[in-house]
């Protein structure tokens, strides 16, 4: 804690704080006329489409009418209905989805609170929805927020926002550098000599979604989930993500292992997500799944091949010019969603494809060299990545502290 803070709450409110619930100091606008309408978004389109949730900028639009204006003298945060995720944004957007609500301070809430001090107690609020209903009028807002007097509250914003800006510096060489290597890696997939397209379905042993047929609500009724654990763990991307670190895995029975297509032991493959994070490619090494027994989760494809090196393939898919084929038969109607049978059109280049000795050696050879620089740019446990890691675990570990005050007791009228 600053000594100008401390000496701030001693002066200014030394018997405690006084909490208030979000909704007093909070107004929220529906999104339904900032809903893009066409969803085939281009880089060379002015105008950012956002989603309240992980992705953030969805793509870019050239609609000119319907655009949320903000900016930094009046940002706005948007708020995900379900998730209750949400950003801080000062620019002029549009919304994919109704099911998020744009939150600003309450006008008549100007002298007593501060937006971005608001901001920042919002991302102390520890929450997960269990339930999959709106959530911001339902139960958010009706939490209770400290407010302490205003020089308090924007001595903390100080505070806060130099973590913030430094995680925003370390994320923008980041991303520059990541930037870097796609280059470099379309560059050495590009320069492939002697190569040939191969639809996918021809270079791949399996591209499933479930071991057994049956429509995605019979799926859903024949897989149970489980929290504790018994015959197998269900894999999903966000498992995959944390490196199998996740504090709430889910587990299924043998009925549901044996329905569900498994990620063996001993065969590495490529997952794809084929609803919502369509375009994430995720490489799964046998050696470090979780439990004896996994199963892949709905709504994901599982890919393995003889013929192909997979870390060549998962570079491939990785790839500008494939990620641009994925995108067209990619629907963005509601969530982001392909078909196996699309997917499995799409070409990617095989070099030497007459002489397999030849083709896999260089497949092998540009592996060596991308994971190289993969490992600069993405590895976890050192560099950027790690450091960044480290600055949001700071700035979490302070903002806890610097926004626990002692409640104010009431005083009897």
């Amino acid at each position: 804690m600053s000594k100008l803070l401390e000496q701030l709450i001693n002066e200014l409110c030394p018997e405690g704080v006084e909490y208030d619930f979000l909704y007093t100091v909070m107004d929220y606008e529906q999104p339904t006329k900032y809903i893009v309408k066409d969803t085939k978004y281009d880089d060379e389109f002015e105008t950012p489409v956002l989603t309240a949730g992980q992705s953030f900028i969805l793509g870019y639009t050239n609609e000119s009418t319907g655009i949320f204006e903000a900016s930094t003298d009046n940002p706005v945060i948007i708020f995900d209905d379900f998730t209750t995720s949400f950003h801080w944004v000062d620019f002029n957007f549009k919304v994919k989805s109704s099911a998020m609500k744009m939150l600003r301070l309450k006008r008549d809430r100007s002298h007593d609170a501060d937006f971005r001090y608001i901001y920042h107690v919002m991302k102390n609020i520890q929450y997960a929805p269990v339930d999959h209903t709106r959530q911001w009028i339902e139960k958010y807002s009706k939490f209770k927020i400290p407010l302490p007097p205003l020089p308090i509250q924007e001595e903390i914003v100080r505070i806060l926002d130099k973590f913030t800006e430094l995680t925003a510096e370390l994320t923008a060489e980041l991303t520059a550098r990541k930037q870097q290597y796609e280059y470099y890696r379309d560059t050495v997939l590009n320069s492939i000599k002697q190569s040939k397209l191969y639809p996918i379905k021809e270079v791949c042993d399996t591209i499933t979604n479930f071991a057994a047929a049956g429509s995605f609500a019979e799926v859903s009724k024949k897989v149970p989930y489980l929290s504790k654990p018994d015959y197998a763990q269900l894999i999903r991307t966000v498992d995959i993500k944390c490196n199998y670190t996740n504090n709430s895995p889910i587990y299924i029975s043998k009925d549901s292992y044996d329905y569900l297509w498994r990620v063996q032991l001993d065969t590495p493959c490529i997952v794809l997500p084929s609803v919502g994070n369509c375009g994430e490619v995720y490489y799964i090494d046998p050696i470090k799944l979780p439990y004896k027994y996994n199963a892949l989760a709905k709504n994901a494809l599982l890919i393995r091949s003889s013929k192909v090196n997979l870390l060549y393939l998962k570079y491939t898919f990785e790839s500008f010019e494939f990620q641009k084929k994925l995108k067209k038969v990619t629907s963005n109607m509601g969530q982001s969603k392909f078909n196996k049978t699309d997917f499995e059109k799409l070409t990617i280049p095989i070099p030497y494809p007459e002489d397999e000795k030849k083709s896999l050696a260089e497949q092998q050879r540009i592996v060596d060299i991308l994971d190289r620089f993969d490992k600069l740019c993405n590895d976890i446990s050192e560099g950027l990545p790690a450091e960044i890691e480290a600055r949001q675990k700071q700035y979490e570990y302070y903002r806890d502290k610097l926004l626990t005050f002692k409640k104010k007791e009431a005083t009897e009228k």
